[in-house]
């Protein structure tokens, strides 16, 4: 078979990009999933710092949630409602039950951390992850990564530097989240291996607005122009 060097070149550049990640090895399109998940959650901390400051939490997280579901209504209408219905509601409601004390632990840490302190200890939670994964999923673990998960624990705690400051609960809603993010990492990682990853993520977004739906009328103030442009991305990233 020869090689059609012009029919190559005739690709734009995104399809080149995506024939040559389509090829790479499962491991290294896991890891550069992984460095576009942690710039897009980036970029939704610092969303969600300025929701949080003129916004109670839990509406702020009834909005994201029905921003998301926004964001995927394209997908259900072209795949069908059907394909969007859950096969496991308790193992969905556990799930979405999770992701919400996370969220909540994390919009509740928001005003009282600065951003790059948030991001430091939020580094807890793949550490947790690791350890659930060990003990829970029986996954095997070498010796350097035992010492990398080290190295970040001894990072965090050079962050929060305790007896050296006064930590304000903040710190303690931050290591909350990053704990409960890591069960939250286990649940998804054995969902996903019987649901698509887009299904699983309305599912949860759906469950989570119908849940917050009952605080809103106790907790609802109006929402300026500005904020609902910043839930409208908020949606998006997250």
């Amino acid at each position: 078979m020869s090689f059609d060097f012009r029919r190559l070149m005739s690709r734009s550049a995104p399809q080149r990009l995506i024939a040559r990640f389509n090829r790479a090895s499962g491991n290294t399109r896991a890891i550069i999933w992984a460095i576009c998940a942690g710039l897009t959650f980036s970029v939704l901390n610092m969303m969600m710092r300025l929701m949080t400051q003129n916004m109670h939490s839990f509406e702020a997280q009834f909005l994201r949630h029905m921003f998301g579901f926004a964001v995927m209504l394209p997908f259900i209408i072209r795949a069908g409602p059907a394909s969007f219905m859950p096969t496991s509601i308790s193992g969905q409601i556990s799930r979405s039950a999770v992701h919400m004390v996370g969220l909540t632990l994390w919009f509740w840490a928001l005003p009282h951390l600065a951003l790059a302190d948030m991001t430091a200890i939020g580094y807890t939670g793949p550490i947790f992850s690791m350890i659930g994964a060990a003990y829970l999923l029986g996954e095997k673990m070498r010796a350097d990564r035992w010492l990398a998960a080290l190295i970040g624990f001894i990072g965090v705690l050079v962050i929060i530097r305790p007896g050296f400051q006064e930590l304000n609960p903040g710190v303690f809603f931050a290591l909350g989240a990053g704990s409960v993010s890591a069960l939250y990492i286990l649940l998804t990682r054995h969902l996903t291996g019987s649901v698509s990853p887009i299904v699983t993520t309305f599912q949860t977004s759906i469950i989570g607005a119908i849940a917050l739906s009952l605080a809103m009328p106790f907790i609802w103030h109006s929402v300026t122009l500005k904020q609902w442009l910043l839930l409208g991305a908020l949606g998006f990233f997250a």
